[in-house]
This record gives C-alpha cells, structure tokens and sequence, in this order.
C-alpha cells in the first residue's frame, strides 16, 4: 500500500466510501451524446452474489472511468461523483463529475439506478470534491491544473441540470489538491495541497463570498491564501479541522479565515 493511500485511508477514503456503497463505477462510461449527457447504460441491478462489499452493496450506478470522490447535496438530493484521478497507482484519466439523482437510485430502490446521469466537465483528474449548502455551490479540485473547479448546483443537480453543460469557474491553489472541506459557517473553502509528492503540505483557504454560485466571476479574481502545515494537518483538514485540537499548529488553524492567513510569497 502507498503512503499516499495509507494517509488518506482514515479521514479521507473510508467517509468517501461509506456515502458511495451504491455508487459503484462501471470499467468504462458510456459516451456522450450531448453536452453533459449520457447514453443509456446498462438496466441497474442486484448483484447475484454479495462481492466484496457484503450485503450492504445493493445495487450499482454508471459514472465516468476513475471515480475518486464523492458528496452529497443534501438540499437537492444529490450525488456528485469526482471521476478521473488515482490516490494509489496510474490515473485511469478523466475529467467529469456525474449528477446522480439519489431520489431515484438509493438503497431501497434501485430500479433506476441506470441513469443515463448528466456529467460537468471541470478539468484532468478531478480528485475530490465539496458541497456549500450555503450557497448550493459546487466545489471540485483538480489536480491536474491545481485548482478548484466551482459550478452552480441549484442549475446542476438531481432535479435541474440545465446548468451540467456550461464551464465552471476556476480558481488557482497549491500543487497538488486532493482533499477538500467547505465550511459554509465561515464563508471558507479548505483544500489541502499535499503535492504530487506529498512534500508541499499546505492548506489552501477560498473566500466563498466572493467565488459561489451566484458570482462566479470572482472566483478567477482571487488568490486564495495559503499556510503551510504538517503532513498529519493536511491530511486531517482534508475532511474538517481535527479534534481534539491540541497542538500549535492545529490551534491555528481554527482562527485561519482568508481575510487574515498570510499569502504565499
């Protein structure tokens, strides 16, 4: 096992998994027909034999190759599935989210598990991803370019997705984002920038008043602060500021906010 993987395993994988026991990725996603549209993929179902999830895996969704991450719009009841990077060997390449409707795949009926579900393209290798329910903004890192894709959920989610075709907005943090927790109490989303070879260790801070669904415009206008970290810090804050908080530099971390981190030289 990489330590890559090892580190996340705890905070970051095991949460991720336990929200996406139904949303098990097909090898290969069927091909667009249009923007942010699907063919028809296979009729969902019951798998035959329990694998190696047990009795808990019910039934399987379609999404893009490489699912990495998962969250959940509670308001809207839906599932976003980051598809394309690889926390423990070769990427399987990709670059989409996919919009599942969870009022109509869920444990107890999963009829219509099949989709076809409508996909945002946000950029090469999204690796994890965030809702504010705030502001109903959709928030997704992208290692590939080391920045945030942010998209309007309340235009793209279970119920409304004429908004899953339009380009989401972008904004630059550190090398290597894998990892994100948006805080909608404080107007802050928190992504952690371990680095391609988990040697950076930083944490970078978005101002969500200004970079939501309403004005994304100013999300190409900011330069998000940004501290370094320990390595445990980054991996923890990958998921929430940690507890018990006992240390300098978690003590911290719970009065960083945008406004007064210190900025990158």
């Amino acid at each position: 096992m990489s330590k890559r993987l090892a580190a996340l395993i705890g905070p970051v994988i095991l949460p991720a998994l336990a929200s996406a026991l139904l949303v098990q990725a097909c090898s290969a996603g069927p091909a667009q027909t249009a923007p942010g549209r699907q063919q028809p993929a296979p009729a969902a179902s019951v798998p035959d034999h329990p694998g190696p999830f047990g009795a808990a895996l019910v039934g399987t969704a379609p999404v893009r190759r490489g699912p990495s991450a998962v969250a959940v719009d509670r308001a809207t009841n839906t599932i976003y599935v980051a598809s394309g990077n690889n926390a423990n060997g070769p990427n399987a390449g990709g670059d989409t989210v996919s919009v599942i409707d969870g009022r109509r795949c869920q444990a107890r009926d999963v009829s219509r598990c099949a989709g076809p579900w409508p996909t945002v393209k946000v950029g090469n290798l999204p690796s994890s991803v965030a809702v504010d329910q705030g502001t109903d903004t959709v928030y997704v890192t992208v290692d590939g370019s080391n920045t945030v894709a942010v998209f309007n959920g309340a235009t793209c989610n279970a119920q409304v997705t004429s908004g899953c075709g339009q380009a989401p907005a972008h904004v630059r943090v550190g090398p290597g984002p894998f990892g994100i927790f948006a805080d909608d109490a404080n107007h802050t989303v928190y992504v952690a920038n371990p680095g391609p070879k988990f040697d950076q260790n930083t944490i970078s801070m978005i101002n969500t008043l200004t970079c939501n669904a309403s004005d994304l415009g100013g999300c190409a206008n900011q330069t998000p602060a940004r501290v370094p970290v320990p390595l445990g810090l980054v991996i923890s804050m990958s998921t929430r500021p940690p507890t018990p908080c006992t240390w300098r530099p978690c003590q911290a971390w719970r009065h960083l906010t945008p406004a007064h981190a210190t900025r990158p030289s």
